[in-house]
């Protein structure tokens, strides 16, 4: 099974984290249980990230210079 490819956008706001996923996904992707455990798994792993980035920042405001893009893994892992 190959894995489902998808950019998950994470936006924080007021301290409320918002996901959005590019591009939608099939309805070949959405019917096959694995791929779906994948996205779950994957959208978690990018909420948990974004609401740690948001108590950092929660002191300062957010500039966009200091930030920083990470792309998490389905592993877990996070790169910056």
């Amino acid at each position: 099974m190959q894995g489902a490819d998808a950019t998950v956008v994470v936006t924080v706001v007021q301290d409320t984290v918002w996901l959005s996923i590019s591009p939608p996904f099939t309805w070949e992707v959405i019917m096959e249980p694995g791929k779906v455990d994948e996205v779950i798994s994957t959208l978690e792993l990018a909420r948990d990230e974004a609401t740690k980035v948001a108590a950092t920042h929660k002191v300062s405001a957010f500039r966009e210079s200091k930030a920083a893009l990470r792309a998490i893994r389905s592993d877990g892992s996070a790169t910056q």
